[in-house]
């Protein structure tokens, strides 16, 4: 996978990529066919998400990804990551962690199989215009792919975002 700043990409993705850029790695580990994205099929993802209408449940018009490259429909980027690769897989938000490593689960998502993630998007806390960098890490915290070439990982975790892929 690419880092989030490579010249390639535009500004949006080189500033704040990375949770776009974990869960594009989460879909490259969980592939049945081992295929990794082109800079071209990142982009076409990126386009896609932020091209895509949707309306939110209170009513609001939105984009799968909106402003400053934040990913506000992480279902559908994931679903349409692994359509590019020709995997049926799905990968879930189920829930989140708190700074102190404590889950918290969707309602939806609390029974099994969900309420067991096998990937976690670890936040960790930056300055300046944004608030965190996400990186893509297994249920023991242990980093799989950090999408900046910036060490932000040597920081307390902030939290982080629950993943269960499923299908397949």
């Amino acid at each position: 996978m690419f880092k989030q700043d490579d010249p390639f990409f535009p500004d949006d993705i080189n500033r704040a990529g990375c949770n776009l850029f974990s869960l594009l790695a989460l879909c490259e580990v969980e592939s049945e066919t081992c295929t990794f994205f082109t800079k071209e099929q990142v982009l076409d993802v990126y386009h896609l998400g932020i091209s895509t209408r949707f309306t939110d449940w209170q009513g609001n018009q939105r984009t799968w990804i909106e402003k400053n490259c934040s990913v506000v429909s992480p279902d559908a980027i994931a679903a349409a990551a692994f359509n590019l690769l020709g995997s049926k897989k799905k990968a879930l938000q189920v829930g989140q962690i708190d700074k102190n490593g404590k889950p918290t689960y969707w309602d939806w998502a609390n029974k099994k199989p969900y309420n067991n993630p096998e990937y976690i998007l670890l936040e960790f806390p930056i300055k300046g215009e944004f608030s965190g960098h996400y990186v893509l890490a297994d249920p023991m915290h242990n980093v799989l792919f950090d999408p900046s070439s910036h060490n932000y990982t040597n920081r307390p975790i902030k939290g982080g975002l629950l993943y269960k892929v499923i299908g397949g």
